[in-house]
């Protein structure tokens, strides 16, 4: 019950520090060449509860992609950028070193569990965290790539950076990890 609750109130305070913008951006990162996802950092605060917090630019270099939520009504396909996609992370580590990883993603929706199998997958390799471990949730947002239009090239190309970069976020994060407090 206890673990639930520390739980809980890091998810809080996660909340806290995302809405207050954390410490670090990538506001204008469209590398879809490849992504270079850093390793893991020693941890010189292991043994303290610590946070880290990171955001990235999901952003394609080509607009033309089909964008998702609009029913049974063809493709509409974008044809520029108005605002930033991004995906968040935030790292919270117990005094025990068990720690959660809670992410936010700006897409509509994980209807391919391919694709979220590789974001749990690569998660839990790149950051030495168990998959149950990380949590993320999806915004919603009617501006994101059609993801589960598997047959069009256009998404094929993007799939792989979109995964890399949401990885890439989440080592970001835990390497961001510095001593916290919850009051």
């Amino acid at each position: 019950m206890k673990r639930i609750i520390s739980l809980i109130l890091a998810f809080c305070f996660m909340l806290a520090l995302v809405s207050c913008g954390g410490n670090k951006a990538d506001t204008d990162s469209k590398n879809t060449s490849g992504v270079v996802i850093g390793e893991l950092e020693k941890d010189k605060y292991k043994g303290e509860f610590r946070v880290g917090y990171s955001i990235a630019s999901i952003m394609p270099d080509d607009p033309a992609l089909p964008l998702a939520g609009y029913g049974n009504e063809p493709y509409r396909i974008c044809t520029g950028f108005l605002d930033n996609l991004y995906t968040r992370a935030t790292a919270i580590s117990d005094k025990k070193d068990n720690t959660v990883i809670v992410m936010q993603i700006d897409i509509i929706n994980m209807v391919r569990g391919d694709i979220a199998d590789q974001i749990f997958e690569g998660v839990s390799k790149a950051c030495g965290v168990k998959e149950d471990n990380i949590i993320f949730n999806c915004s919603h947002t009617h501006s994101g790539p059609a993801l589960n239009q598997s047959q069009m090239s256009v998404i094929q190309a993007y799939v792989p950076f979109f995964v890399n970069t949401i990885v890439a976020n989440a080592v970001d994060a835990m390497n961001d990890r510095m001593p916290a407090t919850m009051a």
